[in-house]
């Protein structure tokens, strides 16, 4: 009797293993937590609370599936030893049918759960899981005005105290001081070169500038400390020397302080374009110093160009 039972039926009956199989396997690989991990601190929000719900769900779901399987196994018995009787044969059969449609509830209910957390979350992979990020901290309080001046150990002031004192200060910009003010920190950055104090230099044979003090390689600069003369596209103006009106000075020889980028710039040669808007003419350097050699920034016999001869 079971061997023709088994053989009427043994398509269903691989099928229904088939399902059970597939179903347990998934259960077996997400074993659900009904707390998520924030239960801990209980700093929780509304995504977590979602995710027990999810989790309550899911477990019940694996209850009704492990019950399902319970009663398949009893269906199937009761037809194993009914014996050819028509009763039994009958309620075994009520059984599995009822069995396999429970089972199919419980995978579209398990589908139906899975495919809305995947909407919502947008999460294209095979769980139930969801992402939910810590709450935002608080947001920080503004800082006082001049609060990252402070930290910097200087002062919102009007303007520092940097040319010709005995106390210089050193400007350290804006910073987070109010418009129109700068932050000014005591004493002078360090500055690569010999820091010989050159602000009280006196004239003597063969010296006749602050620079010329300082050496061939240094100029004397806005701190009144010898500096050495700065590279090609170093900053340069007439408000970072200490003689404000040689601020090419403070570019090594072949360069000159262009007024246009206020940068080191190296000098034209024969017959390039020239004229007073490269130089910081107003401070007292002729437009000739944009030149290299002996050449001099000259306006063309044709046209209003200057050009270096």
């Amino acid at each position: 009797m079971t061997h023709l039972f088994f053989k009427k039926y043994k398509i269903q009956v691989i099928t229904l293993l088939g399902l059970l199989f597939f179903f347990l396997n998934i259960k077996a690989s997400q074993a659900v937590t009904i707390l998520p991990d924030c239960a801990a601190s209980g700093n929780c929000s509304i995504c977590d609370i979602i995710q027990v719900i999810v989790n309550i769900g899911v477990f019940i779901m694996g209850i009704v599936g492990a019950l399902t399987l319970l009663f398949f196994v009893y269906g199937g018995f009761i037809l194993l030893t009914s014996g050819g009787a028509s009763e039994k044969v009958q309620k075994g059969k009520n059984i599995l049918v009822n069995s396999v449609i429970g089972l199919a509830i419980v995978l579209l209910a398990y589908t139906g759960v899975l495919f809305a957390v995947k909407t919502i979350t947008n999460n294209p992979s095979l769980t139930i899981d969801l992402t939910c990020a810590p709450p935002a901290p608080p947001p920080t309080p503004p800082l006082a005005p001049g609060t990252e001046c402070t930290n910097a150990g200087g002062t919102c002031k009007s303007s520092c105290s940097i040319r010709f004192t005995s106390d210089p200060e050193t400007d350290l910009g804006q910073k987070d001081c109010a418009s129109g003010k700068k932050c000014c920190k005591p004493g002078i950055p360090p500055a690569p070169g010999s820091n010989k104090d050159c602000k009280n230099w006196k004239p003597a044979t063969g010296i006749t500038t602050a620079h010329e003090y300082c050496g061939l390689d240094e100029f004397c600069n806005v701190y009144g400390i010898c500096e050495s003369r700065r590279d090609e596209n170093a900053p340069c103006n007439p408000s970072q020397v200490f003689a404000e009106d040689k601020p090419s000075e403070s570019c090594k020889p072949g360069l000159f302080c262009n007024a246009q980028n206020s940068k080191c710039t190296k000098q034209l040669k024969w017959q390039e374009e020239c004229g007073d808007n490269l130089v910081f003419t107003k401070n007292g350097e002729a437009s000739g110093i944009a030149c290299s050699g002996s050449l001099d920034c000259k306006r063309r016999a044709t046209g209003g160009e200057y050009w270096c001869y």
